[in-house]
């Protein structure tokens, strides 16, 4: 509704002087500033002037006076003399007709007036239930696909549960949460069902994952790589994106103009420290690492003074940032990061430890296996994942494609030098020579992020749409 719309019904009671001190005083104050209320009244006030006007004006008989100072005086009527009134001319007779077809008129604007108001009021009582009926409709969409989600989980854990290969595993918890606790059951040929407790409280914009790694599993980037490169001539392409899904629209949306390596190697055997070697490794990639470059730092202050960025960063690493704004952004995009996974029971099929490094530019997932080869001494180190870090340029057809879509879509782009995870942009761009441009599509305001509904994948479909479509278009 706008700001006309609550004042266009009062113009013709406004016109009747028929409203209280209160509504005058703020129609008055509307009438100031909206011409088509002043055309309203200008045209009401006419008609209701001319209602009193429009009969010819009648002389009162001379016999009027006479008796009205005769009552107050007390004089008899009979003692004053008599006057004959003059006959009156045809011209200004008295035309009753006319009166009655004008108080008709009058009748008649008013009740109609009345009436488009009544309808009007109808009407806004009409949308506002069809809306709350939408609203209950969509909840109750909502309800049942969570209901059928949660069917389906339901039958899911029946099928794991009566399964005659069914393993049942106790689950510890370690490191920073000790007394969590978890249960795990396994059933080769029905699947797996977890459940686990008192784990720390998240904040709302992070979630629990659970990764399984049954035996013989990993090496997929590694077999990515050369199922890419195999098929490199059919999968040539002028543009490549990597979409993602987000809840929340941000005041501009951010292009990355580049990606985050990791490497994952398992350590089998021996007595090598896994955190001794996780160190190590990180102090010497950070120092052989190239580091930001001129570009790199500009982005870096302009994205450091811009609100909401550190937040953001902030949900996006797992472990807390140390230093001021610019030195957190440039630690969190370019300088090295390690963990260490245990298994909390030991297992001939499996490594001791597994080792994630996350490396930054010029760090080849190769050559961090082979230095950790070097570091492990009497352990052996094997690779399970390598995803080379990446590097966008600022002209190349999908990052410009990017950059339009954010002017499209926003207030424009937020520029960053990398994204602050990994991505398989560096595995594309080595086996195909086309990277990856990674772009996040929020669902619209208001949208369930657990039953999105058919027109939220409607408005990511339209999206990607346009986006592919600039990125061929893009030169």
């Amino acid at each position: 509704m706008t700001g006309h719309e609550p004042f266009d019904d009062l113009a013709a009671a406004y016109a009747l002087d028929a409203l209280d001190v209160e509504e005058r005083r703020a129609f008055e104050g509307h009438l100031a500033t909206c011409a088509a209320c002043r055309d309203s009244v200008a045209e009401l006030s006419r008609v209701s002037a001319s209602i009193g006007l429009a009969a010819a004006p009648i002389a009162p008989p001379a016999s009027l006076r006479e008796r009205t100072l005769a009552r107050a005086i007390g004089q008899p009527e009979s003692a004053r003399p008599t006057t004959v009134a003059p006959a009156r001319r045809s011209g200004s007779a008295f035309n009753p007709f006319l009166s009655f077809a004008l108080a008709a008129s009058l009748i008649g604007f008013v009740g109609v007036t009345v009436y488009a108001w009544m309808l009007r009021s109808d009407l806004r009582e009409l949308r506002a239930t069809v809306a709350a009926l939408s609203d209950r409709t969509e909840a109750m969409r909502a309800q049942l696909a969570s209901a059928r989600v949660d069917a389906a989980r339901l039958v899911n854990t029946i099928s794991v549960l009566r399964s005659g290969d069914l393993v049942r595993v106790d689950l510890r918890g370690q490191g920073s949460a000790p007394e969590a606790s978890g249960r795990a059951f396994v059933s080769p040929a029905a699947g797996l069902v977890v459940k686990a407790e008192h784990l720390p409280r998240l904040p709302s914009s992070r979630t629990y994952q659970l990764w399984v790694v049954p035996p013989g599993a990993g090496h997929g980037s590694l077999v990515l790589g050369s199922v890419l490169a195999e098929h490199r001539p059919s999968l040539q392409a002028k543009a490549a994106f990597w979409p993602r899904v987000g809840s929340v629209a941000p005041r501009r949306r951010r292009v990355f103009l580049g990606a985050r390596g990791r490497v994952v190697f398992g350590l089998w055997g021996g007595e090598s420290n896994p955190y001794t070697l996780r160190d190590r490794l990180v102090t010497e990639l950070g120092d052989a690492a190239y580091g930001p470059r001129p570009l790199d730092f500009e982005l870096l202050r302009k994205l450091a003074g811009q609100p909401g960025v550190l937040d953001f960063l902030e949900e996006a690493v797992v472990d807390p940032l140390a230093g001021d704004d610019e030195d957190r952004l440039r630690n969190a995009l370019f300088a090295p990061i390690g963990h260490v996974a245990k298994p909390p029971t030991a297992h001939p099929d499996r490594p001791r430890a597994w080792i994630t490094i996350e490396g930054a530019e010029d760090m080849d997932p190769a050559v961090i296996v082979e230095r950790a080869r070097t570091l492990a001494a009497d352990s052996r180190v094997e690779q399970a994942e390598g995803f080379r870090w990446d590097r966008l340029n600022l002209y190349h057809p999908s990052v410009q494609a990017l950059v339009h879509a954010a002017k499209a879509r926003s207030e424009g782009a937020e520029i960053w030098p990398a994204a602050p995870w990994v991505t398989p942009s560096g595995l594309f761009t080595r086996a195909l020579g086309t990277p990856l441009a990674e772009w996040t599509v929020p669902f619209p305001t208001g949208t369930r992020v657990r039953a999105p509904g058919l027109e939220a994948y409607r408005f990511v479909v339209d999206e990607l749409s346009e986006l592919f479509v600039r990125g061929v278009e893009a030169k």
